[in-house]
């Protein structure tokens, strides 16, 4: 596709990259609130449920790196068609499924259709946009969509579940899929940026799959099998350690899967640190949220799902308050700020109690917590993007993407022993059950808070201060800034 065409059907080929990322991370959430009727339906056994969240998120965690690399390698256009392809299918098998082991692998297969997509995606904004200040935007975007879809999926999910079935939560994803596809070839860049001749690293993609893979397995079973258990415990042993071959890999071969060198850019790694932590708040604050809602205060999943459409709105308010910000003082500002915004609605909802209502609870913390997620989310995008080599933007955005994936998982792996533990001590002092439920469920809000302050934290140290080549200056005038740095480079 040459650059004209390119530039006249840039918006159109945004949106289709845009609605594949939203049903991506929308996926990973959209489940929670259906998986009573999920239960009931396929007459799940308690211990296995988990694993309708868990195989998609333990399939995605671990193949986006390897997805990243090989669309570099591959190429980017083709490894999005082939990814959304089986993310479809796997999406029309879940809502055939008949029985929970059908579901758990078409699950897995989902996931691992949206590991090839999700990088390829981001590098294909990346390639749409070569602009310095049109690629800021877009990022801005791209990174509201990470909370977006997180937090709308229980909307979404409690809507389909309510007003339909559980399996349309699913089979929404085959017609939205099957466009987006046949709108790819015409809408799309395609051929390689990277050398098609170049050698790929297959110990290194060995070593990070299996050691994503192992760890994500780790994190999430550990809730059910105890953290000292010997399963637990040689699981995440053994993922560290290919981890750690891994990196060992990467810094003796010619073409490593992840250059050590992306790693040296601050800005980058700032990027991931805060997009991993600010989910580690967002996702398990949401799901111990809706179960708040529903077994505390017994609303139906559609109620539960319309009381958090404020924090839906709030995200957006917050990625459009976010790039002038960034424009002004860097991403270290925006996410400065929107990780104490953060923070104080985290924190507000920690005082829910079990006779309150959404009023005086919820819609406050809900717009508050909204605000401030969707500035850190669009921020740390940015940061974590734009310095990015064009030959290495798959495998960047495979960074970023992990980061989301391994945050969610390890905040509900770390919280919900603490959420269950906290439930059976307010039991135990005799606490009626309503009481000893939103006890947990709070103390899991607060939890998010804490994080947030991390990510507060991170911003002082780590978050460059310096606006981004491209951003918005307060005149809306790009920020002079100077050029981001090759691979390598060394970067302050």
């Amino acid at each position: 596709m040459s650059a004209q065409p390119v530039a006249a059907r840039r918006g159109p080929g945004f949106a289709v990259l845009a609605v594949t990322q939203f049903i991506l991370i929308l996926d990973a959430a959209i489940v929670t609130i259906a998986m009573p009727s999920i239960q009931r339906g396929l007459h799940f056994s308690p211990e296995n449920l988990s694993w309708v969240v868990s195989a998609y998120t333990l399939i995605f965690g671990g193949f986006l790196l390897l997805g990243g690399r090989v669309a570099d390698h591959v190429g980017h256009r083709a490894m999005f068609a082939w990814g959304l392809l089986i993310f479809v299918l796997g999406s029309a098998s879940c809502g055939l499924a008949q029985n929970s082991a059908w579901l758990i692998v078409s699950r897995g297969v989902q996931g691992f259709g949206a590991a090839v997509v999700a990088p390829a995606a981001l590098a294909l904004v990346m390639r749409l946009y070569t602009e310095p200040q049109e690629r800021f935007k877009a990022l801005g975007i791209w990174g509201a969509l990470a909370g977006l879809g997180s937090v709308s999926g229980t909307v979404l999910g409690g809507a389909l579940t309510d007003w339909i079935s559980w399996r349309a939560i699913f089979w929404i994803n085959v017609p939205i899929g099957a466009v987006c596809l046949a709108l790819t070839p015409g809408l799309l860049p395609g051929g390689r940026v990277g050398d098609r001749n170049a050698n790929f690293d297959v110990v290194g993609a060995i070593a990070s799959t299996l050691g994503l893979g192992l760890v994500v397995y780790g994190l999430v079973t550990a809730p059910d099998k105890g953290w000292g258990s010997t399963s637990t415990v040689a699981t995440l042993v053994a993922g560290v350690l290919l981890l750690i071959a891994f990196v060992v890999v990467e810094n003796r071969v010619s073409a490593p899967l992840v250059p050590p060198s992306l790693f040296r850019l601050r800005p980058l790694t700032g990027g991931n640190v805060g997009m991993g932590l600010m989910t580690m708040a967002l996702v398990p604050g949401m799901v111990f949220l809706t179960l708040y809602m529903q077994q505390v205060h017994h609303w139906s999943p559609i109620r539960s799902a319309v009381a958090q459409l404020p924090i839906c709105i709030a995200i957006i308010i917050g990625t459009q308050l976010a790039p002038p910000v960034v424009g002004r003082g860097g991403p270290r500002a925006a996410v400065g700020i929107g990780s104490v915004i953060a923070a104080a609605g985290m924190a507000w909802f920690g005082g829910i109690s079990a006779d309150g209502g959404f009023w005086a609870q919820i819609l406050g913390p809900s717009l508050l917590a909204g605000i401030g997620m969707g500035m850190v989310f669009v921020a740390a995008t940015i940061a974590a993007t734009s310095m990015a080599p064009p030959h290495l933007a798959g495998v960047a955005s495979g960074v970023l993407n992990t980061s989301q994936q391994v945050g969610a998982t390890l905040g509900i792996a770390i919280l919900t022993p603490v959420v269950t533990e906290l439930i059976k001590s307010s039991a135990k002092d005799g606490h009626p059950l309503p009481e000893a439920l939103t006890s947990g469920y709070s103390g899991a809000l607060v939890a998010g808070a804490c994080i947030a302050v991390l990510v507060l934290l991170l911003s002082a140290t780590v978050i460059p201060g310096r606006p981004p080549q491209g951003a918005p200056g307060p005149d809306g005038a790009p920020a002079p800034a100077e050029a981001a740095p090759e691979a390598g480079a060394p970067s302050t």
